[in-house]
């Protein structure tokens, strides 16, 4: 079937990928206990070739100044033309939600303004 040692190693890796899709879907809804808890967000400011909006930027400052409050974050940049993302991770998932609630008002109708529940790994 497959004559090339390229085509096992794409037929294996297939065959992982779908492996772990199967695995992670057969975990939803299975209780709170086998999920980890939202306690990371990601504040993000983008741009459109222009720079970030100042209204963007204005908000993305209020969201940092309300997070600055409940835990400490780490802000990095992501392009020339001043995109940020801030990451945060709070102590417990019950104040994170809480502040997620009132980041996502926030940015409500603030365009290139994005708050995400995150993963809580770094991103360049």
């Amino acid at each position: 079937m497959w004559t090339t040692q390229q085509g096992r190693r794409t037929a294996l890796a297939l065959v992982l990928t779908a492996a772990g899709s199967l695995i992670a879907c057969g975990n939803e809804g299975q209780g709170s206990n086998d999920s980890p808890t939202p306690r990371c967000i990601e504040i993000t400011s983008l741009s459109r070739g222009r720079g970030v909006p100042e209204s963007t930027q204005a908000a993305y400052e209020r969201a940092t100044a309300i997070v600055a409050q409940e835990a400490s974050f780490k802000e990095s940049r992501l392009g020339l033309e001043g995109e940020t993302r801030a990451s945060v991770e709070f102590p417990d998932s019950e104040r994170a939600t809480e502040v997620f609630a009132q980041l996502a008002e926030l940015a409500q109708g603030v365009d290139l303004l994005t708050i995400e529940w995150s993963t809580c790994e770094t991103k360049p």
